[in-house]
């Protein structure tokens, strides 16, 4: 993570003092490095999934003031090192002090010691035939993801504001606004109600949101509502929020 840091900070400062179009661009490509190593550690680390989400999302805290201080090592990696005692202080510190961590941790140990009985594998052994439908399943649920259209609706969300007609600087604003509070309420809902039930539903918003912004654009083009650039907001909104869900969702089932 603190490796990851190192890319998302260069790459904030670059774009914050950037002169001309090459630093932004050396900025955004350091920024996606960082992500995309951060991605893989949420992925690797789930249960410190909710501290990861948020710090992945929250653009606005400087980078090295963030999660490396507050996310404790994973107990799993930690037993793995033959680092019990550290693993369930991790434990209790992660699901509270007066948490009862004796089966959880009893299922890491058996889990670590069987991992040490296995034999040594290789990138090639992936493509085993029993495999072939989780690693299907997992990197198609990575692929789709990019393709559901959220890249095109942040990038150029303030540009959509303003060729329907609705103020950029509400729109952009709200759609930073609601990132935090939506990744938390993501978290809940994924704990209480499962990944998958979360990544069908937010695939249905997703469209639903294409949809309205969609409809605006139409009902602009024909004037038949004047406020049709409204609908073009509420469409970003939702796709915004259905997406940050789909995510969530998503990578971590390609995890389980």
């Amino acid at each position: 993570m603190w490796f990851a840091e190192l890319f998302n900070l260069v790459g904030w400062l670059a774009i914050a003092f950037s002169k001309n179009a090459w630093w932004l661009d050396i900025g955004r490509l350091s920024t996606g490095f960082g992500i995309g190593l951060l991605s893989y550690v949420k992925s690797r680390l789930r249960i410190s999934e909710e501290h990861l989400q948020l710090l992945i999302r929250d653009y606005s805290v400087p980078c090295t003031a963030r999660g490396p201080f507050f996310v404790p090592e994973s107990p799993r990696w930690l037993a793995k090192v033959d680092k019990w005692e550290a693993s369930e202080a991790s434990l209790l510190r992660l699901r509270g002090k007066k948490a009862d961590i004796f089966e959880e941790a009893a299922e890491i140990r058996d889990y670590t010691r069987s991992l040490e009985q296995l034999k040594e594998s290789g990138l090639m052994d992936l493509f085993q035939r029993k495999y072939a439908h989780s690693l299907i399943v997992g990197v198609g649920l990575m692929v789709l993801q990019q393709f559901g259209g959220v890249n095109a609706i942040a990038y150029y969300a303030n540009a959509i504001f303003s060729s329907a007609g609705f103020s950029d600087k509400v729109g952009t604003t709200s759609m930073v606004i609601v990132q935090v509070p939506l990744t938390v309420l993501g978290t809940l809902l994924m704990h209480k109600s499962g990944r998958r039930p979360l990544l069908l539903v937010s695939v249905a918003g997703t469209f639903l949101g294409c949809l309205t912004i969609a409809l605006s654009f139409l009902l602009q083009d024909l004037k038949l509502w004047d406020s049709s650039p409204f609908l073009a907001f509420v469409g970003v909104l939702v796709i915004i929020r259905s997406t940050s869900q789909k995510l969530k969702g998503g990578t971590q089932s390609t995890t389980e």
